[in-house]
């Protein structure tokens, strides 16, 4: 069978949208005002009208454009606060993730009688089991295995669901482990609301959304050649392996706020973070070895600015936002497009400017630049040393 067809893509949003243009509950919107919010941005002002109808959608806006809201707010909006069970399952692909989209239910919902549980892998389910039990929560927020267990086992009952959310599905519904769990899941649940949200949908990514989705889905994208992060300056710098280190030294030394360096490996992440530690510039490395306790540890020092450096791998490239973020660093070149744009997302989140640098070191790096600016339509300078950034765009705040 064809997937189903989406009929319509959203309009661009006019520039005065404002939230009290969706009539929200009035508790959400003295949370939104808590939170200093003051309008929607474009992707929320398209996507929350069709998701307040109650209609499917898929939606792709780049990395910092606030699609976590669309989903928090309209949630929110919508659940019954006066019917028993969970009524909402938000799934994700990582640990991180779920943990940052459960704060951010818990950060809107305030002045509301809103309850989450967060279920996530490597955490006794025990615990998660009686949470459930309990019977006094309205949300989930879970990664797909353990959400799939808890399903499995009796423990999570879908019967009350309202809501599915899918969020980062170019990678959750393609990742080959994914493909039992998430049937499990699809199986079981309800007739409901699905929305789905990424950065960016291959076209597999495309065509499995288009069988999750009910037919009359609604749109709201951008093209590939609107995913580039505009606000960042974006540089790179022709080096050799052994100039690489002198190179990040003298970028570490500019008057940034956080910064996040990829490296393509786990064990040049950490060689790399023992160097710069050797070199008095504190940093800590990421990478998917870690415990999960450690995991957790670091992500919530980091989101305090506790951290103010961190060295890691393409674990890191997704879905977290981190506001503190001005700089980001290709160490390594990453191997395709999609993971340039997830990456470098990591600066200039949140409608403020950044800095981001690829070291461009062989041949294959040289391939990969090439096909980033063409696929995204950007003119990436080229610059021979650290003093030719344009310090005062990257780090002023717009």
């Amino acid at each position: 069978m064809p997937p189903k067809k989406n009929t319509a893509e959203a309009p661009q949003a006019p520039s005065t949208a404002s939230f009290a243009d969706f009539n929200l509950r009035a508790e959400l919107t003295q949370a939104i005002t808590d939170n200093g919010f003051e309008r929607p941005s474009d992707v929320q002002a398209q996507a929350i009208p069709y998701c307040l109808e109650r209609r499917d959608v898929r939606v792709q806006a780049k990395s910092g454009k606030g699609k976590t809201c669309v989903f928090v707010l309209s949630v929110l909006n919508m659940i019954d606060f006066t019917v028993p069970g969970i009524q909402c399952v938000v799934l994700c692909n990582t640990r991180e993730l779920a943990l940052q989209i459960a704060d951010e239910f818990s950060r809107f919902s305030k002045h509301l009688p809103a309850k989450s549980v967060t279920l996530i892998g490597k955490t006794p389910a025990n615990i998660q089991i009686k949470q459930l039990q309990a019977n006094d929560a309205q949300i989930v927020v879970g990664t797909i295995g353990r959400t799939a267990d808890l399903i499995r086992r009796g423990d999570l009952k879908l019967d009350k669901l309202q809501f599915l959310v899918i969020d980062e599905a170019d990678q959750l519904l393609t990742a080959e482990e994914n493909k039992e769990p998430l049937a499990d899941i699809l199986a079981a649940k309800p007739e409901c609301q699905t929305m789905v949200f990424s950065a960016t949908f291959s076209p597999e990514a495309k065509e499995l959304t288009g069988k999750v989705l009910r037919e009359g889905f609604r749109e709201v994208t951008v093209d590939d050649q609107q995913l580039v992060l505009h606000g960042l300056v974006q540089n790179y710098m022709k080096v050799t392996e052994q100039q690489k280190l002198d190179t990040l030294i003298e970028l570490l030394k500019l008057k940034f706020t956080q910064a996040v360096v990829f490296t393509k490996s786990v064990e040049r992440a950490n060689v790399l973070s023992e160097f710069l530690n050797g070199q008095a510039i504190a940093c800590k490395a990421f990478v998917g070895r870690m415990s999960n306790d450690k995991r957790e540890e670091l992500y919530r020092a980091f989101k305090k600015k506790d951290v103010r450096i961190i060295v890691c791998t393409d674990i890191f490239q997704r879905g977290v936002d981190f506001e503190g973020v001005n700089l980001v660093v290709h160490f390594d070149m990453p191997d395709e497009t999609d993971a340039y744009l997830h990456r470098s997302g990591r600066a200039g989140r949140f409608e403020t400017n950044g800095l981001v640098v690829g070291f461009v070191a062989s041949e294959e790096d040289n391939k990969i630049l090439e096909s980033i600016q063409s696929r995204f339509a950007v003119k990436i300078q080229e610059i021979n040393n650290v003093a030719e950034i344009d310090v005062e765009r990257a780090f002023l705040a717009k």
